[in-house]
């Protein structure tokens, strides 16, 4: 691809994205759902297929917007725990991919020149863990859109890129979701903030999801050894009994 149509590309973009930032504090603001809510909530029981398609393409572009945290608890709210669960991990998954493509086909070779060191780093995680550092990067909130963009310079298959997220996202978006599920009114969180939602379960669950990715790693390191080792007596097998495996093929 061409410097001109990679300027071009990345213009466009960045045009769509001031455009959905303008949208959004219009027309999705909290202020401006608080003042709604009723409705927002008769349309939903009326409309329940159309409009989780539409919260999903607004989630999805949301989504692309840095700073737009705190949306999973007013969906939750909006559509129930597993709707809105399902609707956000996808929104987001998909998001994320959009941005790991955008940084890996238009500015990967400025990551990998401006941050090789960093780059480099972890590039060098990813040798020694595998797929389960992505993994324990999600499951640990790090911040969504800078890992987007940054895992796009990283030798990382989007395949694998994308199941990490749809995965590791997921705990902490049940946590979010779960919470806006237990608000009376989208008021009283525009008034109270997210922190009137804090209960011992939910900061148990919290919790949980953070303890994941040391878990996580804990047994990942607890099993390379045994898939070293019987890699190793593997090869000693067959270098001492070299037809053990013979002709049975058929």
């Amino acid at each position: 691809m061409s410097n001109r149509r990679r300027v071009l590309i990345g213009l466009t973009f960045i045009a769509l994205l001031a455009a959905v930032a303008v949208l959004l504090r219009e027309h999705a603001s909290l202020k401006v759902l608080v003042h709604h809510e009723t409705k927002l909530r008769e349309t939903i029981a009326a409309n329940s297929l159309n409009s989780w398609l539409f919260g999903f393409g607004v989630y999805f572009l949301a989504s692309l917007i840095p700073g737009t945290g705190g949306k999973s608890i007013i969906f939750g709210w909006l559509f129930g725990l597993w709707p809105a669960v399902l609707m956000v991990d996808g929104a987001l998954t998909l998001a994320a991919l959009a941005q790991f493509l955008i940084s890996r086909y238009l500015i990967r070779d400025v990551l990998e020149s401006r941050f090789a060191a960093h780059v480099d780093r972890l590039n060098r995680h990813l040798e020694r863990d595998g797929p389960f550092y992505l993994l324990q990067i999600r499951m640990a909130h790090a911040p969504f859109t800078l890992i987007n963009y940054v895992s796009g310079a990283l030798r990382v298959p989007t395949s694998t890129f994308w199941w990490t997220t749809q995965i590791g996202l997921l705990p902490g978006i049940i946590v979010f979701v779960f919470a806006g599920t237990r608000l009376p009114t989208l008021r009283e969180l525009s008034e109270h903030g997210p922190t009137r939602l804090l209960d011992p379960w939910l900061i148990a669950g919290l919790l949980l999801t953070a303890a994941l990715p040391v878990l996580i790693r804990k047994l990942t390191r607890t099993l390379r050894p045994a898939r070293r080792s019987h890699s190793q007596n593997a090869v000693h097998f067959g270098a001492r009994y070299p037809d053990a495996d013979g002709g049975d093929d058929a």
